[in-house]
């Protein structure tokens, strides 16, 4: 009889204590988890950037609350979700990669990492590759992603080699992922402030109509601001618990995912060097297969023409002078002198979607390579009619491609920087003899 009462007292009193164990570490890991979530609120940075991006805009309103409702859409949220202010990081080290990112390119197997191995592109406090925000610039640099990249400082990119050729202040406006009315939007609204003598507005036609067109149709939409783009998009509201939810998924999902990747090999160029890898974009590859006349009546050009018009009259009667810039593609410059394995550059071209099977691969190439000026061409028409000074680097690059040098990443749509470098002596002279800047020597 006493061993039950004793067993019974014993059970009792075990049990309260597991209970009270149990509430004590449930607090405890509540306590962890507010305090958790208390400093991810107020130090958004600490977040991984993979979560950020998936947010609207890589999550800048984490950092800058409101700034949807205050951005229209046209325009672009500032400071860009690059600032050191939300970061901390006043340059970027890493090189871009897209086709990586496409899975077309096998991450191991990248050529660049080995290629570029001291990056350098500093950043202003609004995010813009720059050393230092100005309160003024004799010449403003004005694009999306390629203009972005000239501000890189090491190895030596665009825009130092510019300005020390010239002995002018540069700034550089260029926004990654924007198009043309975000330019003129940015040049309007921070640009014309810094009083400049001349703005050198780089277009890459390959996505910029997309970006005007989709712009445009957002506007005619009734959506005008960022607030209203993103109003389906919430914030997660609990911040500890949708990453933990996306790093069990994400670890659930890891090692299958990798499997499912069918990675193209490159095209061998030949260069001085010896045979390296070169990857295409698909994108552009069937853009370039576009005549003319096709890219005239193409979605997002009439936008295009109108951002240039306006920006022109806005320049023309502060006394600003304007000079649109051509942004060849690596496809258009490179395809010639890569090895023409008609099968490989069809496959590149439709990567992740199902080829047509009424297009041979021989009559795409020879489409691609007949019709890869014409961009260009229709480009040049438009400032013409316009009355906007032009400038196309495309020969210079070409002749770069020529003797055995490449001025593209393999594994990326951009430029390196000795490919940028490829465009500062031309344009300079360029300059000069249009004189729109004198010779400092």
């Amino acid at each position: 009889m006493l061993y039950w009462h004793v067993k019974r007292f014993l059970t009792k009193h075990t049990t309260k204590r597991t209970l009270l164990s149990a509430l004590v570490v449930s607090i405890s890991l509540l306590v962890a988890l507010v305090v958790v979530e208390l400093v991810f609120r107020v130090f958004p940075s600490l977040l991984p950037d993979w979560y950020k991006a998936d947010m609207p805009a890589h999550g800048v309103e984490l950092f800058n609350p409101g700034i949807f409702k205050k951005t229209p859409i046209d325009g672009v949220p500032l400071p860009l979700i690059t600032s050191p202010l939300y970061t901390g990081k006043t340059e970027v080290t890493e090189l871009p990669k897209d086709l990586e990112d496409l899975h077309m390119v096998d991450g191991t197997q990248n050529p660049d990492k080995g290629r570029v191995t001291d990056l350098l592109l500093p950043l202003d406090e609004y995010g813009f590759a720059n050393e230092n925000r100005l309160e003024s610039a004799d010449v403003l640099l004005v694009g999306d992603s390629f203009t972005f990249a000239l501000g890189v400082k090491r190895p030596i990119g665009f825009l130092e080699d510019f300005s020390k050729q010239t002995g002018l202040t540069v700034y550089n406006l260029g926004v990654s992922g924007v198009g043309p009315l975000q330019e003129e939007w940015l040049l309007n609204n921070i640009g014309l402030n810094m009083k400049p003598a001349l703005v050198l507005w780089f277009i890459f036609p390959l996505n910029d109509l997309s970006d005007a067109y989709e712009t445009y149709n957002y506007m005619q939409s009734g959506i005008d601001t960022y607030a209203k783009l993103y109003a389906d998009k919430k914030m997660p509201s609990i911040h500890t618990l949708s990453l933990m939810k996306k790093l069990f998924i994400s670890k659930g999902a890891g090692e299958g995912d990798k499997q499912k990747h069918t990675y193209l090999k490159g095209l061998q160029y030949n260069s001085i060097n010896g045979e390296m890898p070169v990857w295409f974009h698909p994108n552009y590859l069937r853009l370039l297969s576009r005549g003319v006349d096709e890219w005239s009546r193409a979605n997002g050009w009439d936008v295009l023409e109108g951002a240039i018009w306006r920006v022109k009259g806005v320049l023309d009667e502060k006394g600003i002078k304007l000079v649109i810039i051509y942004v060849p593609s690596k496809e258009e410059i490179y395809l010639p002198y890569v090895e023409p394995d008609y099968e490989l550059i069809l496959k590149m071209a439709f990567f992740g979607e199902e080829t047509p099977k009424d297009i041979l691969p021989a009559d795409f190439y020879g489409k691609v390579l007949h019709n890869s000026v014409s961009a260009e061409l229709a480009l040049e028409g438009l400032c013409k009619r316009q009355g906007v000074e032009f400038f196309s680097p495309r020969i210079y690059f070409k002749n770069f491609a020529v003797s055995g040098q490449l001025g593209y990443l393999s594994a990326d749509t951009h430029w390196l920087p000795s490919g940028q470098r490829v465009l500062t002596e031309p344009l300079i002279n360029f300059l000069r003899h249009k004189n729109y800047i004198k010779d400092n020597k």
